[in-house]
């Protein structure tokens, strides 16, 4: 095949030479030597800052401005560095100002030195120039230069470059300082293009003061990732400085990369970061790819790896075939032959992240190997659901997918790093986690574990919060110190997925709040972090039911770091009511503006019967209830919505019931007279019981017992229900005790233990039911509950291994409390209590208890999969864009 120079990413130019009339519409490139994780974020508000103005107008002639910055940044004299457009522009720079006769190299060596001499009309003495000699790196192995080994007396200028562009070598910048101290008679370009994803002192931009006769050229793109934007620096002695800038022309930095300059180096835990980062990923990809039969590696210092194709077995001979065959893959290499010194056995790869590393190694192993030996997992893709807001549907989205798959026969499972919520669940070995990934573990066929919701937050106030860990209650944070120790948790986050993808063959993710949220995307380990952890195919849900769904969605996009976009794969448009063609044009300008398909259209649905995980759909349920209160004949049951209200989830199975209708109040006017009131669970029960105290539901609370009207607690509602609650170690706060409503003849001790446990039997002795109930359900508390007079009736459970108190109850049976989650979950208890309703209040005489047993899970789930399949263009997701 005829050689030409072809740079790295130009797969037009590849697909020409080998003769491909397709190229894959989607690349993992290893062809160019961009840092892997993007800008830093600071360079990407810079652009996203930037008006349409910024761009009518011209940019500031010379660069002034960024150039002082760039100068502060390296601690350099300003009149000792000159921008431009990337690095090319400043070599060409200077071979105009030098105008050598001929110019040198050391082969191998960037094919771009070639091309600027052959611009500027410069011969370049390099290995087969019909012009030139051969000037070639000693030792094979490793490609190092010895600087001591040419004779420079016969040389006007020189291209150094180290790291070297493609071996990945370095030559120490004291050596290079005292051979440009030996040499005045030749000019030294020293190509740092690279450098940066070195320490800093191994620049010699780190040397305050430069010789006449040598520029030290540094290309920004590479390092910070912004090859399209176009940035370069030179550093010189000001008198040689001052000789390149009589070359350059008006206007050669543009208005974008003169605004991010100030920018690149202000971020220095992006750099450290970065260069650790790196540094890692090659060593192991460099460690992978020598294991593989047929390919050699070479040591390097930069963020790719000079590769040669040895002798195997396999049918490829050389790396165009190799390039070629990869390339079916969707992999992008660089081939080498047009490098010189380099023959066509040469490629190079760059070091990209550790899963698209693991790809390429499989893919190779593939080509080259008899035996596929793998380095990452050939399981289903990972789907992550995130959201423009916090209720956009993310966690019922999330459900329905594990639905689908489930019915596919893929083994699936849900997982959420981080869940902030009240409403909570005790898993067989008796940990606690999130509601929403049981839910969809139900939805997925599988039994709940905490690996699904590994860090669980619970408020107790309004920037505090217990922090569960593992199931576990570890301790309570603050907002500031949670943030502070999320690096260590990240790592239990991690392990917790991975112990996942372990024992199941897809997982689908769900994010928190908004993957948008700036002020908490540098210690994110929930949102895109955890979808770049699993390199997850990820869906941005957006709901349009407030208005404003375009709007939304592009700023979202926008605001995601540019490294995480590139996992952003479709959109949602969730809970629609109307036509949906009215939406025709504003999906094509948005699929336009943010390069994402528009995956399908869900619309609004009613009575969805899930449960939801947070505050924000309580209040949501509120205004339903709101606006479509008071059934006719309905039998009125009242839930006291306490500030710190856990677990509300125990009433969905109420709220679904015809004929039924299930009101949330958080004002006392508002009580009326209900068939039923319940307290419900409190995350900070001594805090909610002041509240009833003060805001006068307490007095309210009293009239209804007189009047007859039943009364049941739940847990944190049981332990107010008591005399008295005590605090004696400062569990809930500085609070030691307080009264109780004194409704039940019961006193509660708080205690720093957490009882998680699971609950199964049968309760036999309910003042409104008969006989035998099976019942199923859990325990969350942090106390012990004792009764304080005998006439104080005990629910019992039989039919279990652990016989205990699991509530109390007064002699009529009027007021009930009971520590157990779930309970009305039975359609047994849930029927036996109404019917006691209904016969207790003559205004329901002619109410008619429709025998049903309750929410239908099965079928809940299988409709939202249905509803999926219909609406969601499901093979979009996975086709190649």
């Amino acid at each position: 095949m005829k050689n030409i120079d072809i740079h790295g990413g130009n797969i037009a130019a590849v697909a020409s030479k080998l003769g491909l009339e397709e190229t894959p519409d989607f690349l993992y490139d290893f062809s160019v030597n961009i840092n892997p994780f993007g800008m830093p974020v600071a360079v990407e508000r810079a652009i996203a800052g930037m008006n349409l103005s910024d761009y009518s107008n011209y940019p500031e002639i010379y660069a002034n401005f960024a150039t002082e910055s760039i100068a502060n940044a390296h601690n350099l004299p300003v009149d000792s560095v000159l921008l431009g457009n990337g690095s090319t522009e400043l070599f060409m720079w200077i071979a105009q100002a030098i105008s050598p006769k001929k110019a040198h190299t050391i082969a191998p060596c960037y094919s771009g030195y070639s091309e600027i001499c052959r611009a500027a009309e410069i011969p370049l003495k390099i290995a087969n120039h019909a012009k030139g000699v051969v000037i070639c790196a000693k030792n094979e192995d490793n490609f190092s230069i010895n600087l001591d080994d040419i004779n420079f007396s016969e040389i006007e200028l020189i291209f150094l470059a180290t790291p070297n562009n493609p071996t990945g070598t370095t030559i120490p910048k004291n050596k290079i300082l005292s051979t440009v101290k030996s040499n005045p008679e030749t000019f030294f370009i020293i190509d740092e293009s690279f450098i940066d994803f070195l320490p800093d002192e191994s620049s010699l931009m780190s040397i305050k003061k430069l010789p006449a006769n040598i520029a030290v050229v540094k290309s920004l793109t590479k390092f910070f990732a912004i090859a399209g934007i176009r940035l370069g620096m030179l550093y010189a002695h000001p008198k040689t400085v001052a000789k390149f800038a009589k070359k350059r022309l008006p206007w050669s930095v543009n208005s974008t990369a003169q605004t991010i300059a100030p920018h690149l180096y202000s971020d220095p835990v992006y750099i450290c970061e970065t260069r650790k980062k790196i540094c890692e990923l090659r060593k192991k990809l460099s460690s992978d790819l020598a294991k593989v039969n047929g390919i050699k590696t070479f040591p390097g210092s930069a963020d790719f790896i000079l590769c040669q194709l040895i002798k195997t077995d396999s049918k490829i001979t050389n790396v165009e075939e190799l390039q070629k065959e990869l390339l079916k893959d969707a992999i992008l290499i660089r081939v080498c032959s047009d490098i010189p010194g380099l023959d066509n056995s040469f490629f190079r790869i760059a070091v990209q992240t550790k899963i698209e590393n693991n790809y390429l190694v499989d893919a190779l192993n593939s080509l080259l190997t008899s035996q596929n030996v793998s380095t990452s997992s050939k399981k289903t893709t990972p789907l992550m659901i995130v959201g423009t807001t916090s209720d956009a549907g993310k966690s019922v989205i999330a459900a329905a997918f594990c639905r689908h798959f489930a019915r596919k026969g893929v083994k699936v499972a849900p997982f959420k790093a981080q869940n902030m919520s009240l409403n909570s669940f005790v898993t067989k070995e008796g940990g606690e986690m999130g509601r929403a990934q049981v839910v969809q573990a139900e939805a997925a066929g599988i039994e709940p574990h905490t690996d699904m919701n590994p860090v669980l937050l619970k408020p107790t106030g309004d920037s505090g919060s217990q922090l569960i860990l593992n199931g576990k209650p570890i301790c309570n944070v603050t907002a500031r110190s949670y943030y502070e120790e999320k690096c260590e948790i990240r790592k239990d986050a991690h392990a917790a997925y991975d112990r996942l993808t372990a024992r199941y063959d897809m997982i689908v993710l769900e994010g928190a709040g908004s993957p948008a949220e700036i002020n908490l995307q540098k210690e994110d380990f929930v949102n895109m972090a955890m979808a770049a952890y699993a390199n997850a195919k990820t869906i941005l849900v957006a709901d349009i039911n407030p208005g404003g769904v375009f709007a939304s969605i592009y700023g979202t996009v926008k605001l995601i770091p540019q490294k995480y976009r590139k996992y952003l794969s479709g959109i949602i448009i969730n809970k629609f009511r109307g036509d949906v063609t009215l939406l025709k044009e504003g999906i094509a300008e948005i699929e336009q503006l943010t390069d994402l398909p528009v995956l399908g259209v869900l619309p609004y649905i009613n009575n969805l019967n899930i449960e939801e995980e947070d505050s924000m759909s309580l209040d949501s349920k509120i205004q339903n209830r709101m606006n479509n209160k008071n059934k006719e004949n309905a039998i009125d049951i009242v839930v006291i919505r306490l500030p710190r209200i856990s677990n509300f989830t125990d009433f969905l199975p109420l709220e679904t019931m015809p004929n039924v209708s299930l009101r949330y109040v958080s004002n006392p006017a508002e009580l009326g007279t209900p068939d039923l009131l319940i307290i419900p669970g409190s995350k900070n029960t001594i805090a909610d019981m002041k509240f009833l105290r003060e805001s006068g539901f307490e007095l309210k609370i009293n009239k209804l017992r007189t009047s007859q009207t039943p009364i049941f607690g739940i847990c944190g509602g049981l332990q107010m229900l008591g005399e008295k609650i005590f605090d004696p170690n400062g569990v809930e706060g500085e609070l030691k005790e307080i009264r109780g409503l004194s409704l039940l003849p019961i006193e509660t001790i708080l205690t720093e233990k957490k009882k998680l446990t699971q609950t199964q039997g049968s309760i036999s002795n309910l003042p409104f039911a008969d006989g035998k109930i099976p019942f199923k359900g859990y325990e969350i508390h942090a106390g012990e509950t004792k009764k304080i007079k005998s006439k104080n009736k005990i629910i019992k459970l039989t039919d279990c291994e652990n016989l205990q108190n699991y509530g109390y109850f007064t002699e009529n049976g009027n007021v009930l409390g009971s520590y157990i989650h779930g309970f009305f979950d039975s359609a047994e208890l849930r029927i036996a209590l109404l019917k006691n309703l209904v016969s207790n209040n003559p205004s329901s005489a002619n109410f008619a208890i429709k025998d049903i047993v309750g929410i239908d899970k099965n079928k809940t789930y299988n409709n939202l999969a249905d509803m999926l399949e219909k609406y969601i263009d499901i093979d979009k997701l996975y086709r190649k864009r």
